[in-house]
Parts: structure tokens; sequence; C-alpha cells
């Protein structure tokens, strides 16, 4: 029943997709849904890309070992999109560019967008493997097949009507999951509050705590909720939008979703404590209660809600790597490329997966490099605006060592060397753009002569 159940899934998601061809011919629509996208599609896709493994399986599992603190993992995000609505949804979509590195050309010229690419590239490849992670262990779970074939099969899905409808099928493929998603977790947490009602009275409503202290918080913050400022994924969604307008308000509605299913989703694991061992592994509380638990039914429902949460966020990550990839790193923006370029990263992230790390671990080893990186310097240049440019060995320089400390820190474990990061790539573009004028002169040097 269980390998029926996903068959039909799949079936459904590539006939959709192939559906969504007909009306995606061209660079434009496979880049850029042709510019069409109302402020309620942008919203819709902004949240079904985010709600991802990580937002599932992951939140469940850390709200039942660490409490209702498990909220900061959304709620960063919210924090960062908020500063992202505020200060830069305008300007991204006022650019038409077709992906963020494009913008920063303009801003940061040819070398660093070659940089960004590549870092953008290696840390969405480990995206990819968390998402991988998590639908290899819902298919794995729904239908009996083996790791392998589940992963492959999952991979193939999300591969598959990626590089069918481009960016405009994944942004209107993902207004349907957006539908399914809460309706999902809404039954769940009812049938949960129902037949554990002694866990919502033991419920400690706290922003911190032991096993989530202030200081992972802060971590959390600067690591997932800086991703948000300055992301790839969600730039494609305001570059797609049909105006600056539409952009910001899509946004601005995207925030009140994040927050709003983070809450739903650390109810749902605080509500499992006391159904399944206490001892049960993170990423595995959200399975468990599946097979143990819940009626089956219900157990088919949330299912498909949680291939449909995945799949909508591995698809985002995947188009969003696989454009950079083509049309940013190897310069050749046609669809052919792109297509191309979606598979070998399709490819790269089932390697990824092979490694022993939960999905969390992979989310903030992505985001350490990344967010350490890219997100201040970009988001200075687009801050800065057309009337300055930065130098670029200096940004060059600022993003490598930038970049290199966060990874160390997702190494060592280090959290301090992340700080560091961000300080090491923010300062000199800060610098950069005040000293460097257009022609990138000094004005001590301007001044002298």
């Amino acid at each position: 029943m269980g390998l029926a159940v996903f068959i039909l899934y799949a079936c459904g998601a590539l006939v959709l997709s192939k559906t969504m061809l007909k009306s995606a011919a061209g660079e434009s629509s496979f880049y850029v849904n042709n510019r069409s996208s109302s402020a309620a599609l942008v919203a819709f896709s902004i949240v079904a890309s985010c709600i991802g493994a990580s937002a599932t399986i992951g939140i469940v599992g850390l709200a039942f070992t660490a409490g209702a603190p498990a909220f900061w993992w959304l709620g960063s995000g919210a924090a960062g999109l908020s500063i992202l609505a505020v200060l830069l949804a305008r300007k991204v979509r006022r650019s038409e560019a077709h992906t963020l590195p494009e913008i920063v050309e303009k801003r940061l010229g040819a070398q660093g967008r070659h940089l960004i690419s590549a870092i953008i590239i290696i840390a969405w490849i480990s995206i990819l493997a968390a998402q991988f992670r998590a639908i290899t262990q819902i298919i794995q779970a729904l239908t009996g097949l083996p790791p392998p074939a589940s992963l492959l099969s999952g991979t193939l899905l999300i591969a598959a009507q990626t590089f069918i409808s481009g960016q405009s099928g994944v942004i209107k493929l993902d207004r349907i999951q957006c539908m399914i998603m809460p309706a999902g977790f809404l039954l769940l947490a009812g049938w949960l509050l129902h037949s554990n009602p002694a866990a919502l009275g033991a419920i400690k409503w706290e922003a911190v705590n032991e096993q989530f202290p202030a200081g992972r918080l802060l971590y959390i913050l600067l690591v997932q909720g800086g991703s948000y400022v300055v992301c790839p994924m969600l730039f494609g969604r305001l570059l797609s939008a049909e105006s600056e307008k539409a952009a910001q308000r899509g946004a601005f509605w995207a925030i009140l979703g994040l927050c709003l299913f983070s809450v739903l989703i650390v109810i749902i694991g605080l509500l499992s404590k006391g159904l399944i061992p206490a001892d049960s592994q993170p990423d595995h509380v959200l399975t468990a209660l599946l097979a143990t638990v819940l009626p089956k039914w219900l157990t088919y429902v949330v299912y498909l809600t949680l291939l449909s949460v995945i799949v909508s966020s591995a698809d985002s990550c995947l188009i969003t790597a696989g454009l950079i990839l083509a049309g940013d790193l190897l310069r050749r923006k046609n669809v052919c490329c792109a297509r191309l370029c979606v598979v070998m990263l399709a490819l790269a992230g089932i390697v990824l997966t092979l490694m022993d790390k939960t999905i969390l671990d992979f989310l903030l080893m992505a985001n350490d490099v990344y967010v350490c990186g890219v997100v201040a310097p970009v988001f200075v240049a687009i801050l800065a605006g057309k009337t300055r440019r930065a130098h670029p060995l200096i940004i060059m320089a600022g993003l490598i060592s930038g970049g290199s400390l966060g990874l160390l820190s997702s190494i060592t474990g280090q959290h301090g060397l992340s700080y560091l990061g961000v300080i090491v790539s923010g300062l000199p573009a800060i610098f950069s753009f005040l000293l460097f004028k257009p022609q990138n002169k000094p004005y001590l040097v301007r001044a002298l002569l």
C-alpha cells in the first residue's frame, strides 16, 4: 500500500511538471518564471522552499530533545527574512537580474561573481544532501524499500520534476505543495493532542533552556537567520515577482507563514513526548511516531505531507544551484546547460549523503560556509547601490577568509570562528565601499591628485 501511495504521488508530481512545461518555454521562464509571480505566489513559494527537511524532521526532533526553543530554527529564518523584506526586496527585484551572483557582478566585479557562485554551489550541495537524507527516510518508512533504492527513487523524483519545468514549474508547484502542508500537520497535531493531552500541560514555553542555551540561540540567529538575509533561493523568488511591490509584500506574508509553521511543528515535537522512547534519535522521532503510534490512515496522510514538504524544498535548492552553476559559473545561460547542471548537482548531493551526518548537521555545515563568506559582503554591496563599487581584491580576500573560517567552524564545532568569519568578510566590504568610487580609485588618492 505504501509503495502504491508513493508511486501515485510521484506520477502526479511529474504530470503536473509536464503540464507546467507547456507554459514554461524559454530562458526567462526557466530562470525567473517570466517575472509573473504575484505577491501570493511569491509568499507560497518562499514558505514551501523554506519548510524542508530541517523544518520538519529536524525541528520535530529538536523540539523532542530541547523543548520549545526549537522554534528558533525557523524563527531565526523569519527574523532574517524580515531584514531581507525591509531593506533588500525592492532592490533585488529592481535589478532585473536572473540570479544572486548576477546582481553581485554589478557591485563586486566578475571575480566576486565567480567566487560567490562557487561558494553557493558547494554550500547548496550540502543542503541537497540534507534533503536527500530526509526523503530517503520517508520513502524507506513508507514503502519498505532498502535505503539505496529509497535514496535513488527520491532523488530521481526531485531531479526529474526540476529538470522538466525549471523555476517556473517549481514556483507553481510550490503553491500546491504549500496548501497540502498545513492540512497534514494540523491533522497530526490534533490527533496527538487528543491522544496525549497531558503533554500540552507539561510544555514549558521558554526562549532558551539548558538544552538550548543563549549561546546556541545566538549561533542559530547568526548562521541560520543570516542565510535568509542574502539567499540565492529567496532572491530567485523575488526576481520572479511581477513588480517590486509584489516582491516585498510576498516576503512579508512569508514571514507570517514561517512563524505559524514553526509553532505548529514544534507543538508536534512536544506532544510526541511520552508516545515514543525518550532516547529516540532526533532525526528518527517523526518516523518512529508514524511507524508505531499513528493510525494507518493518518500515517499515509502525514507521509504525503512530508513528501510534499521535502520535494518542494529540495527542488527549489536544486534549481537554484543548477541555474547558478550554468549561468554564473559556466557562463552558459541556456536551458539545456541548466538541465545538465541539475543532473550533475543531484549526483553530487547523493555522494555527500553517504557521509555520517544528521540533517541539521548538513544544514549548519552549508550555512556556516555560506553565511561567513557571502552574506555580509553581498548585503553591504546591495545596500551601497550603484553609486559605489568595491575593490575586487579586497572583497575576494574577505570572501575567502570568511568562508574558510566558516568551514573551520563547521569542522571543529567552535562557534566563535563563525562570528569571526562574518566580521572578516564584512569589514573589508564596508571599508572598500567607503573608500572607493565607481572608478575604483581611493578617495585619499583622488584627494592627493
